[in-house]
């Protein structure tokens, strides 16, 4: 019995997303190249603002803010990010959708 509750465990916690939570404080890595905004979604439209440089897959964030928003096709999750190298490389970046909010970062070690 003990087997099948670790195994339940183990399955659980090796699922993305459920295994840890990002937060301020956290470290991640981009999956991909990501656009680097100067502010998070604004207004009624959404308006995501200007890209103020990209955030890549070769570099590790710090995790500032975290940031929910609906919209109408549900709702996205961006993150206020700092470059833990680059310090003045910092901005906002579209991390997944209300489903999968973390879609498009990893966390990192």
């Amino acid at each position: 019995m003990r087997f099948i509750i670790a195994l339940v465990f183990a399955a659980l916690f090796s699922l993305p997303g459920l295994a840890e939570e990002v937060t301020p404080g956290s470290f991640i890595q981009p999956k991909g190249a990501l656009p680097l905004r100067g502010t998070p979604p604004s207004g009624l439209t959404g308006d995501k603002g200007v890209s103020i440089g990209t955030a890549t897959a070769d570099a590790k964030y710090q995790v500032l803010e975290r940031k929910t928003f609906s919209t109408v096709s549900g709702g996205e999750t961006w993150l206020h990010v700092q470059d833990v190298n680059n310090p003045k490389n910092a901005g906002w970046i579209f991390s997944g959708t209300k489903d999968q909010p973390f879609a498009n970062v990893t966390v990192a070690r």
